[in-house]
């Protein structure tokens, strides 16, 4: 079996309260992430969105990383901010798509956004882009063909025991693909359905989907995944983490010994990839719900050393995003 791998994933994009007028202050706290991952040993990606990729306060200070190879950037669209914009506020930002997904725009709007983020990242970064995770999650077969055609390697978009289809919604349209029973480990996806480890080379994309690692609570087994997905949501809402479907980030409000113990048993397990995934608006403090106050800050930042901390006492090897796929030979081989 090859050695274990863990990869830093980061949503960089607008301070989560501001989306409207694209404020990027959140971007400081990435000298956090740096130093501690570092620290350790291990280098984040960052998928970033158009805001990000264009201002020169978020270019300056990604690239003090990124220019010295000690992180990755990689393309994360958002709608509402990545031209071409239809109706466009003081702030660049189309205030009437907020909310829109890739999978629900037309082929040839999908197309211009896409590629003109992918241009952003280009011409501010001297790099090319080869990971990608779809703004919200919402992945779709149209945005594996556009990676591919572009000369991509690796997306991120699937969360394994979750699924946002049944109550994340764009502007127009709910996402349209159930991740819940995706494989939690990275494989080459079917070309007739995304969520499905493709057989044979010839009927799989040519991209590697790196899931968001889930984390599974075996309390409802004898449960339909609708009442499991809804249920989490409720509890979560609640503040309860002790039911239902998680994913590998450390955004739950989870006391620091329990979260400890769910890292464990996670790091214990037979997974291959390690995917742990945030945004960088829960780098700073009121720039996320889930680092609203000082207090929420602290501990998310505690549990993000956490992590790392705990990677390197298994030995679990750092490496990019896009990097999984050189590393990664066969699902069989990994699994």
């Amino acid at each position: 079996m090859k050695s274990k791998k863990f990869i830093i994933t980061v949503d960089t994009e607008a301070d989560w309260f501001n989306v409207a007028i694209g404020n990027v202050s959140n971007i400081s706290g990435i000298h956090f992430l740096q130093e501690k991952a570092l620290k350790y040993n291990y280098l984040p990606t960052y998928l970033i969105t158009y805001d990000i990729a264009t201002k020169d306060e978020s270019i300056k200070a990604l690239r003090k990383y990124a220019d010295k190879s000690l992180c990755e950037i990689g393309h994360h669209m958002h709608v509402c901010c990545t031209p071409p914009i239809e109706f466009p506020n003081d702030y660049n930002i189309d205030e009437d798509d907020l909310l829109g997904i890739q999978s629900e725009l037309q082929d040839e709007v999908f197309e211009k956004k896409m590629q003109s983020l992918h241009d952003a990242i280009v011409a501010n970064f001297q790099i090319t882009p080869t990971s990608h995770r779809a703004g919200r999650w919402a992945i779709d077969m149209r945005t594996l063909l556009w990676l591919e055609k572009n000369n991509y390697l690796v997306d991120s978009s699937v969360c394994p025991y979750k699924s946002w289809n049944y109550y994340t919604k764009g502007s127009k349209e709910y996402i349209n693909t159930n991740t819940f029973k995706a494989p939690n480990y990275p494989y080459f996806p079917d070309k007739n359905d995304l969520t499905k480890e493709a057989i044979d080379a010839e009927s799989r994309f040519n991209i590697l989907e790196v899931p968001a690692t889930g984390i599974h609570l075996d309390y409802f087994s004898g449960y339909g995944q609708r009442a499991i997905i809804f249920f989490t949501l409720l509890m979560n809402k609640l503040g309860s983490y002790k039911f239902g479907n998680i994913s590998f980030r450390p955004s739950y409000n989870i006391e620091i010994r329990q979260y400890e113990k769910i890292i464990r048993k996670l790091f214990e397990s037979e997974i291959p990839v390690y995917n742990f995934m945030f945004h960088s608006n829960e780098l700073a403090i009121g720039t996320s719900p889930y680092s609203k106050t000082a207090s929420l800050h602290k501990q998310l930042l505690k549990r993000i050393e956490l992590v790392f901390k705990l990677a390197n006492e298994y030995g679990i090897k750092g490496i990019k995003l896009s990097d999984t796929a050189k590393y990664y030979c066969s699902n069989k081989e990994n699994k």
